[in-house]
């Protein structure tokens, strides 16, 4: 005979389930060996099993018994439906019989081996725990960091529900960044499955996209690549540090850029209209960008016989106003010049129409402008000097 420490995982496994299903019929033999006698001591005091046949007994228990926990209940309930008897007004009673013997409820539970709880929730489809959550510390401490890290690092698409992890990040990497976290507070760290399987059932919305049409940013790319063409495990890990500080700095500066939404928001919030004409709001945050040339109009898919026409080319940039919760859409044609002087028009036409003239009567003592690292359009001396306008004129 093999020692248990000689087999196989797929041997082990044969072995597992032979043991199981012999101890399965090993149970319903046992309860179907039960003699006559044991089950007539079962009776009630009116002895209404004596006048049943012993082979209508045994038949009707090992039906019952015979089957698994799913089954039972469906044929107990069929079996109530069968021999349900109405009585008056939404009122009924139930026939007992054992292959037409009439016998009592208590009789007919005996013979059969049906207990009284199975007997009163047999139709009962639904566990009384079900959608019942015991959210655990652990757990609650868990989402909530998910939640926080995951908003202040994802970009959320803006044509459905969506949040879409950078291009720097896997999941192995926010999964690494939570049992720091978890370890830090002296709770058990999660495994990769049911990492997944949180992230699956809390998170649906996350996903990381195969393919970004946005532009990754260059740093990131020459980390990674230096990573893929590294030769020892101390230049690997030095890349690895230097991707974790990158990681943690762009990190913080979302992090930032949503703080001062949230301080642009709540100043506008705490105050009604009337005071807002008397006391302007302390902060505004604009972030402000452009997409790229749209050829108009678009046709999806493109017929051949218009696939060389010139089409126009259309130039859109976009504002938002997160304390005032205002988005602001511009277009314009190809021949306009679309450099600094544009954006500087775009930010002083939206400050003057939509902030001061409708709702404030002075601006607020500070401006938060969101925008990229384009030299052409943002950084640059124009708007350095625009901004300057701004402060001089207070």
């Amino acid at each position: 005979m093999d020692s248990p420490l000689s087999l196989s995982p797929v041997q082990h496994k044969k072995r597992q389930y032979t043991y199981i299903r012999r101890r399965k019929l090993a149970k319903v033999s046992s309860v179907l060996s039960h003699s006559i006698s044991d089950i007539l001591s079962l009776q009630c005091t009116s002895n209404c099993l004596d006048d049943v046949p012993s082979a209508s007994i045994l038949k009707i228990r090992s039906t019952y018994l015979s089957r698994n926990q799913t089954e039972r209940n469906k044929w107990l309930s069929n079996w109530l439906d069968c021999n349900k008897i109405a009585i008056g007004n939404n009122q009924f009673m139930y026939r007992w019989h054992i292959n037409g013997t009439e016998v009592c409820s208590q009789c007919w539970l005996a013979a059969t081996g049906a207990t009284k709880y199975k007997l009163l929730h047999c139709s009962r489809t639904i566990h009384g725990n079900k959608n019942m959550a015991r959210v655990t510390d652990r757990l609650s401490s868990t989402l909530a960091w998910l939640k926080s890290y995951l908003l202040a690092v994802c970009d959320h698409m803006p044509t459905r529900n969506e949040y879409h992890l950078p291009c720097f990040l896997q999941w192995k990497d926010v999964h690494n960044e939570l049992n720091t976290y978890l370890g830090s507070k002296g709770m058990k760290k999660y495994s990769q499955p049911q990492f997944h399987h949180l992230m699956k059932s809390h998170f649906p919305h996350v996903k990381l996209p195969k393919y970004t049409r946005l532009g990754k940013c260059d740093l990131c790319l020459m980390l990674k690549d230096r990573k893929s063409k590294a030769t020892t495990e101390e230049e690997r890990l030095q890349v690895q540090q230097e991707i974790i500080l990158h990681n943690a700095n762009q990190m913080n500066e979302r992090i930032q850029y949503k703080q001062r939404c949230l301080k642009a928001g709540i100043s506008l919030l705490t105050q009604n209209l009337t005071d807002v004409e008397q006391y302007p709001t302390d902060y505004l945050s604009i972030i402000i960008d452009g997409m790229n040339t749209v050829l108009f109009p678009v046709s999806i898919p493109t017929p051949k016989s218009s696939s060389r026409v010139e089409r126009m080319k259309l130039h859109i940039h976009g504002i938002i106003d997160h304390g005032h919760n205002h988005r602001q859409f511009y277009g314009s044609l190809d021949h306009w010049s679309h450099g600094s002087d544009y954006i500087a028009t775009l930010l002083l036409h939206y400050i003057n129409t939509k902030v001061l003239l409708p709702v404030l009567s002075s601006f607020p003592h500070t401006l938060y402008i969101q925008a990229d690292n384009c030299w052409k359009e943002n950084k640059n001396i124009t708007i350095f000097c625009t901004l300057g306008m701004l402060l001089l004129n207070g």
